[in-house]
């Protein structure tokens, strides 16, 4: 199969690229189709060295660019609805980044917080689960101590057994179920579940077991057997999400900006941009003060900080709303506070929505 040409062919009155073979002109060291550099394949250590620097600068000039525009309120996306584009970080991207940081950096700074914050298992609970395992242990362990030793007698060991068997439930009330049709019973009741069949059955054959009839039912018991048996992680699995669930919000906030803004000529994905380089900010923020709450020199005073973290994003909204749709003071704060209310309002549905939906698939 014939090579395409990368150089003037005799006959020829132009190149063409290397990469996309574009045709070239005479004159001129770019391809305007691909951007590449018209070169025969060999460069110089020179040139070599000159190309890394050149890209890894002009990388780190567009993420200081990026940064020191941000800080600003309003003064990124005012560039960027100047046409300012190429110099900064594309809003999206920008928005995936701090989103991301932020949720790593509540995952790793804020461990405790990740840890108890979805799921707080209760230690007898979790013991209940685990009783199966916990019995055939127990027992495991006295049968090899008594063959250790098997000339003396063991009525230790066997006392220890009667200490951790007292007081022993033999099962438990787990899971959620509503008996619409049993006015005689309690609205809302769990399901009596034998311990040991926990230990000893699958989900799917307790199901069947307890003849755990409706879809529902069966979905809830399974997942409250699979949290309390799993569920450690599940407070950094729904953090994980929250990535999602703030990108899913973006479009519904860029809608009430629309709507309170429609006689501004902005178009949506303006609001968009605007609503992006907002919240990139906030992950900013929120990452700075979680650093500054592992400084220990700084113990004493996280609550002001966290104070006026909050103040300073409320801040920065407002003027950020001000500068880039331009309006007076009174009309500014009167849509900055609804805003704010029905930001608040939609972040607390969506957050719901995204703790049952984690809950149901992890």
């Amino acid at each position: 199969m014939a090579s395409k040409p990368n150089k003037k062919q005799p006959g020829q009155d132009f190149r063409t690229c290397p990469n996309c073979y574009y045709p070239l002109p005479r004159f001129g060291q770019y391809c305007s189709h691909c951007g590449q550099k018209y070169t025969d394949g060999k460069i110089t250590i020179k040139e070599l060295i000159g190309d890394f620097l050149s890209n890894t600068l002009n990388f780190d000039a567009k993420i200081w660019r990026t940064l020191l525009a941000l800080l600003v309120p309003g003064k990124l996306t005012i560039a960027f609805f100047q046409g300012h584009q190429q110099r900064f970080i594309r809003p999206l991207r920008l928005f995936f980044t701090f989103a991301l940081v932020a949720i790593a950096a509540i995952s790793f700074l804020e461990s405790a917080f990740t840890e108890d914050l979805f799921l707080d298992i209760d230690d007898n609970f979790s013991a209940d689960i685990h009783y199966r395992q916990f019995l055939e242990k127990l027992d495991s362990n006295t049968l090899l101590l008594k063959n250790q030793f098997p000339s003396e007698n063991h009525p230790p060991l066997d006392s220890l057994q009667l200490l951790m068997y007292k007081n022993q439930k033999d099962s438990l009330d787990i899971g959620v179920h509503v008996n619409w049709n049993e006015p005689d019973e309690d609205f809302i009741t769990g399901f009596k579940i034998d311990k040991k069949d926990i230990g000893e059955m699958s989900i799917d054959s307790l199901l069947n077991h307890y003849e755990v009839e409706t879809f529902w039912d069966r979905l809830i018991l399974r997942q409250s057997i699979r949290l309390q048996q799993q569920g450690e992680d599940l407070g950094n699995y729904i953090l994980n999400q929250t990535v999602w669930m703030m990108l899913l919000m973006m479009p519904i906030l860029a809608l009430f900006l629309k709507l309170f803004y429609v006689r501004r000529s902005f178009y949506y994905v303006e609001h968009l941009i605007f609503s992006f380089h907002t919240h990139a900010f906030l992950f900013l923020l929120l990452v700075i003060i979680m650093l500054l709450d592992n400084v220990s020199a700084l113990a004493n005073h996280m609550d002001a900080i966290w104070v006026f973290g909050l103040l300073s994003m409320q801040v920065y909204f407002f003027i950020a709303l001000r500068r880039v749709y331009k309006q007076s003071r009174f009309k500014t704060f009167v849509k900055f506070s609804l805003l704010n209310l029905l930001y608040l309002t939609t972040f607390f549905i969506a957050l719901i929505i995204t703790i049952l939906l984690a809950a149901l698939l992890y």
